[in-house]
């Protein structure tokens, strides 16, 4: 499902991409520091601190905050596209240019609709 979002985001017309191109880059930069800071509650949880190396901390605990991190980040980074893909895309369902399957497909699934592909 992740190839054929990243396929449909790639062979959109130039316009449309500059769009969705945009729209993530906002995204990741609102949503990256939260996930940033959710992450540093997990580190707090397993009592890892940031001045100690992580080779001097039980593999095992290491391995497993940074699995409950990169989960964080990719919950953090799919929430935030759904919402502002909903705020960005949404105009443009009100204003008659797309379809409601194909604001919920964008919004969902990632994938864009055949009239916007090259």
């Amino acid at each position: 499902m992740l190839i054929r979002a990243f396929k449909s985001q790639y062979n959109l017309q130039a316009n449309y991409y500059k769009e969705s191109y945009w729209l993530s880059m906002i995204c990741s930069a609102i949503v990256l520091p939260i996930a940033y800071y959710l992450c540093s509650f997990v580190f707090v949880a397993f009592e890892i601190e940031s001045d100690v190396p992580l080779r001097q901390y039980d593999q095992l605990i290491v391995i497993t905050c940074l699995i409950i991190c990169l989960v964080i980040v990719a919950i953090c980074l799919y929430i935030g596209w759904v919402l502002s893909s909903k705020l960005f895309y949404g105009r443009k369902f009100k204003n008659g240019e797309i379809t409601k399957a194909e604001l919920t497909d964008i919004t969902y699934k990632g994938h864009y609709p055949k009239k916007w592909q090259k």
